[in-house]
């Protein structure tokens, strides 16, 4: 059995394409990452067509009826998602990985809540318990794979 498929017509075509384009260039903004900093949660706004990046709290955003006309229907439900119903995030992550003399490795970690890089060795590393419970599984991985190849 064969169904006719109804084809636009070209007025229909052009008219949609208008309403895509006004859609789009009424969004004068985009959101480009939301971190969490001391507990307060940030977003990193960047005007479209410019080299111009804010950042700015989460809330003060959602409360603010010009930033939610400025942004996509996208970005506006991502920040709310993000403000209200964030997940678990690792407190550390693996920046880069050092090695030095003796197979010794170092970590460069950076701490997510406070902003700042550390480095520690693996000797370090197995002594600290909270640093193992707050990390990325894939960093875990990773680490954990490059002691296990230095200590055979």
């Amino acid at each position: 059995m064969m169904t006719t498929i109804k084809s636009r017509g070209f007025l229909s075509k052009v008219k949609g394409l208008y309403y895509e384009f006004n859609d789009d260039t009424r969004i004068a903004y985009r959101v480009v990452k939301m971190v969490e900093l001391e507990s307060i949660k940030y977003a990193y706004v960047v005007m479209r067509y410019s080299h111009y990046v804010f950042r700015m709290v989460i809330n003060d955003i959602l409360s603010d009826t010009g930033w939610i006309n400025s942004l996509s229907q996208i970005d506006v439900r991502n920040l709310t998602l993000y403000q209200f119903y964030t997940p678990n995030q690792s407190r550390f992550a693996l920046h880069s990985i050092m090695f030095c003399e003796d197979n010794d490795i170092t970590f460069k970690i950076t701490d997510r809540q406070k902003n700042y890089h550390r480095s520690i060795s693996y000797s370090d590393l197995k002594k600290d318990e909270e640093l193992y419970s707050n990390f990325n599984g894939l960093d875990l991985l990773q680490m954990g794979y490059l002691c296990g190849k230095t200590m055979t």
